[in-house]
């Protein structure tokens, strides 16, 4: 069924083993996919993404807690990791885990709405161009975390998919379509 759920989501199978995901069996995370966010400096995990596998199961994700002295899950952006190890100089930040995995390792999900440590990871990365790809109903945040990066990359842009409500439902063709458009941040 943890299949069958990302293979709904746009992720194969390759891409669940390239990304680590695995089935939670205990406790609160039983029945949820449990998606890893690699810690780059170490390769350690700082915590999990745990996703419901059906609708009816409430809070639909549930991440790890976060542990006092130690990183947050959301000190650095989901598959960063992957975007260094790969030596991507392009990268494009999304919200969400599956918006980053069903279009490749140089999308990097923010978990919602970037946060100062994200940035200080975005920024020490030292990427040649960001291209900021928000959710259709988040037009001005998507403008606006753009902005904030202006000043430490030259080459800044944002952008929304017009015909899906994130880059997660959009097809590849629709996510190529708006990046072609997207607007740099000047």
């Amino acid at each position: 069924s943890a299949l069958n759920y990302l293979a709904s989501r746009g992720v194969s199978k390759l891409q669940a083993e390239f990304y680590q995901i695995r089935l939670g069996v205990m406790d609160r995370f039983a029945g949820r996919v449990l998606i890893p966010v690699i810690d780059p400096e170490n390769q350690r995990p700082l915590g999990f993404v745990g996703r419901a596998l059906n609708n009816l199961t409430t809070p639909k994700v549930l991440n790890t807690a976060n542990i006092p002295g130690q990183k947050s899950i959301d000190a650095v952006p989901f598959s960063l990791d992957k975007a260094l190890k790969l030596k991507y100089k392009e990268v494009v930040l999304v919200e969400g885990v599956f918006d980053a995995m069903k279009h490749g390792p140089n999308f990097l999900a923010l978990l919602g709405k970037m946060k100062d440590p994200q940035r200080a990871a975005i920024v020490r990365a030292k990427f040649d161009k960001i291209t900021v790809m928000l959710d259709l109903d988040a037009e001005r945040e998507c403008r606006h975390t753009a902005e904030s990066l202006k000043m430490y990359c030259p080459n800044v842009f944002w952008t929304v998919v017009r015909d899906a409500k994130d880059p997660g439902d959009a097809t590849p063709e629709q996510v190529k379509k708006a990046l072609a458009a997207a607007k740099q941040v000047s």
